[in-house]
């Protein structure tokens, strides 16, 4: 016997944007796509909030592929009332195989789900006996996160910006790390999306914007190299956040135009409806909006005719396989001239509606020199620098 674990991804977000009998008919909307996916040989049943269960039978073999279908069925937009209602879903798979007894079985299919979100959102996983350990350990994290921010044992470093022409830092981006007592220095990677579904984030990511406007403050006086921090939905959503960002700012001394609020993609494209009162807030301000990760699959060119940003970043993995598409690792290949043909298509979009562009994750020289030739403005990876302390950042904003 299979069981499947399906979660709608964000799905608070669109009651908070759209209201709750809004939220109700996606509800019905996303059962009619589990039920026309899974066919007639499944039996499917809504747990509560936006969690469903589906029981397959026989056919562990196929499992997975199954759960793959359910994902890609949510990939395209649900419409609702006049609005295109972008909403994944993260599926867990478990096998009886696996756990013999049905709560145990549900009890693994949902573990899975919940690996499907770390690992994130918009998959599926197959349920391991290790992600019990796994859960565990976030729990542990969970519980240390706000104690951690009391005790000050978070602290921030910044990756420069460059262009790519004159090698001029214009802007360094701020990133969280957590000095934890026993485990050392925890990489966002390992804590943030704890802290986004527990709810920390917004205490933690305002701690953050605080000490990465006060740095700024400290630069040398009279340059225009700009900060660049990231901000999850939650704290575009929580109430007074632009007014917050707003009075840092004064306090610090610090022009708004040199701080830019990065947002992924992702949370872009699903958030745009419940954010964009605090987004135009932002900019009507004078703080700059920049999209990251642009280029990961979830937005569409058009989207950024919605709503007016000024920077995007180049997805990593987008820019990872540029030089491979002019020969810089070993020949030209075609998956490589895609990726620089989106790129180039992101650039040229993005030079037609004024907006910066940055290439992420630049670690060779070729993939500097692809950027350049197709009118990237600026780059940022370790080929220029890793992040660094406040004081270790260059004074003269010019890179040896």
């Amino acid at each position: 016997m299979v069981v499947l674990f399906v979660d709608l991804d964000d799905f608070k977000s669109v009651n908070d944007a759209l209201g709750h009998s809004m939220g109700d008919r996606l509800l019905i909307a996303a059962a009619q796509r589990l039920t026309a996916v899974l066919g007639v040989g499944a039996t499917v049943a809504r747990l509560g909030g936006d969690e469903f269960a589906a029981i397959l039978g026989r056919g562990g073999d196929r499992a997975v592929a199954v759960a793959d279908r359910v994902v890609d069925a949510f990939r395209p937009p649900i419409l609702l009332g006049g609005y295109d209602v972008v909403v994944s879903a993260s599926v867990g798979v478990a096998t009886s195989a696996r756990a013999p007894t049905a709560a145990g079985l549900l009890s693994a299919a949902d573990t899975a789900m919940y690996a499907a979100k770390r690992s994130g959102k918009a998959r599926a996983e197959i349920f391991d006996p290790q992600m019990r350990s796994m859960l565990e350990r976030e729990q542990r994290l969970r519980g240390e996160l706000i104690p951690a921010l009391d005790r000050d044992e978070f602290h921030v470093v910044y990756q420069p910006i460059l262009d790519l022409r004159s090698h001029r830092v214009v802007a360094a981006e701020a990133l969280l790390r957590w000095d934890h007592p026993s485990l050392g220095t925890i990489a966002p990677a390992r804590f943030i999306s704890v802290a986004e579904r527990s709810g920390a984030i917004v205490p933690i990511g305002a701690w953050a914007i605080g000490e990465s406007i006060s740095a700024a403050a400290n630069w040398q006086h009279g340059t225009r190299r700009t900060i660049h921090v990231n901000v999850s939905a939650a704290q575009m959503r929580s109430p007074g956040f632009v007014r917050d960002v707003a009075h840092l700012l004064d306090v610090h001394g610090v022009d708004p135009g040199r701080l830019t609020v990065e947002m992924t993609e992702t949370v872009f494209c699903s958030e745009l409806d419940s954010a964009t009162g605090n987004l135009a807030e932002l900019r009507s301000v004078g703080v700059r909006i920049a999209l990251d990760d642009f280029g990961a699959g979830r937005c569409s060119l058009s989207s950024l005719h919605r709503f007016r940003v000024d920077v995007i970043k180049i997805d990593r993995r987008l820019v990872a396989e540029l030089d491979a598409a002019t020969g810089g690792r070993g020949g030209s290949d075609r998956p490589g001239r895609r990726r620089r043909s989106l790129a180039e298509s992101i650039v040229r979009v993005a030079s037609d509606l004024d907006i910066v562009t940055i290439g992420e994750g630049v670690e060779r020289i070729g993939q500097q020199r692809a950027l350049r030739e197709l009118g990237c403005d600026f780059g940022q990876g370790h080929l220029f620098a890793a992040p660094l302390d406040a004081a270790l950042l260059p004074s003269d904003d010019v890179m040896a």
